[in-house]
């Protein structure tokens, strides 16, 4: 068995063992109507490909879900959509109007179930209203978001209310970061000692003698990026705030690695930004507050065929993040492409 199906193995098992205490615990309301779980933002990408998984997911541990969403023909749609990649009817499935310029309709939305998943990015945008709305209604959170910068602003600002009120806000859960996540925790079990670091390598290319046809993002991926190097600033300052004395650090420390260092053939410059770091640092640190368990310093690294590829991405990562109004500004108004062509057909 290969280490990334190990990871992917662990962590069903870790949210089967999980589903009956979030779904079913006793201190949520007992309301037979309320749902187990409801999918907002079920016509996007991200939303439809959760809706397709979920048809086969809700049989095996028989769970009662939903959709919701603005456009109730989109929803009916996206069923539709559902039905004919998975052959079952879906005519019954509750569809819940909900509309984030309207925030009492996000709130009976969260009242209607006891897990949202939140498929509406970018979640710096639109994400904090569906937080409260899920605080206010004991609802549990869970979302998709790569955005540092929403999951620290969310924990410093929300993590005693949520507390107050019994519920799991819980982000990242796509497949970017909770593999890896699970994947330094799993090591951190399994390893014979103590680590001392961890670094993640991260290639990118496709699988068969063909390029996929269409292309490889969608627009909500897209803003996001983009969100990311424009709130790194302000990112910091939360980070700060939620780690005054900063994050607890072990001797001896890891080496230093060249900004541009060479490993598996291939050329490695370190990831700056993006959520790996973010989510696994405060995963470590919690451990260490929580259960007294050595933090392990962790970095990832993109790996790239060519050195003057690396380095370029490297140099413009700096001023990208110093100027990042202006080249979000730029990206914008220069590179015109419409939704229909950023997402990859055939989901």
């Amino acid at each position: 068995m290969n280490g990334s199906n190990f990871i992917l193995q662990k962590v069903n098992k870790v949210f089967s063992e999980v589903k009956w205490r979030v779904l079913k615990q006793e201190s949520m309301s007992t309301d037979p109507d309320r749902l187990d779980l409801i999918v907002f933002g079920a016509t996007g990408y991200t939303g439809k490909c959760a809706v397709k998984n979920l048809v086969s997911l809700s049989k095996q541990y028989n769970v009662k879900w939903g959709i919701a969403g603005r456009n109730l023909a989109a929803l009916q749609n996206s069923l539709k959509w559902a039905s004919d990649k998975t052959g079952e009817n879906l005519i019954d499935i509750p569809i819940v109007i909900a509309d984030l310029k309207t925030e009492s309709s996000i709130l009976i939305m969260a009242k209607k179930c006891r897990v949202l998943l939140n498929c509406v990015g970018p979640y710096t945008w639109y994400g904090e209203t569906v937080v409260k709305a899920c605080i206010e209604a004991k609802t549990h959170h869970l979302d998709i978001t790569g955005e540092p910068y929403f999951m620290e602003h969310i924990q410093y600002e929300y993590n005693s209310r949520a507390q107050e009120s019994e519920v799991y806000i819980v982000s990242a859960c796509g497949i970017e970061t909770l593999p890896l996540d699970m994947g330094v925790l799993m090591l951190q079990d399994m390893f014979e000692g103590q680590p001392n670091s961890m670094d993640c390598y991260i290639s990118f290319g496709y699988e068969g003698s063909k390029r996929q046809k269409g292309a490889a993002l969608h627009t909500g991926t897209w803003d996001s990026a983009l969100l990311i190097g424009k709130m790194e600033d302000k990112r910091k300052e939360i980070h700060r705030k939620l780690y005054p004395t900063g994050l607890k650090q072990f001797d001896p420390l890891p080496e230093p690695r060249a900004p541009v260092h060479k490993f598996n053939s291939r050329y490695c410059v370190e990831a700056i930004i993006g959520p790996d770091q973010s989510v696994i640092s405060r995963t470590q640190q919690y451990l260490y507050e929580n259960q007294g368990r050595r933090p392990v310093p962790f970095k990832s690294y993109f790996m790239l065929p060519y050195w003057l590829l690396a380095w370029g991405f490297y140099t413009a990562t700096i001023p990208g993040l110093s100027y990042a109004d202006q080249v979000q500004s730029v990206l914008y108004s220069t590179v015109q492409v419409p939704p229909t062509v950023l997402v990859r057909y055939g989901i």
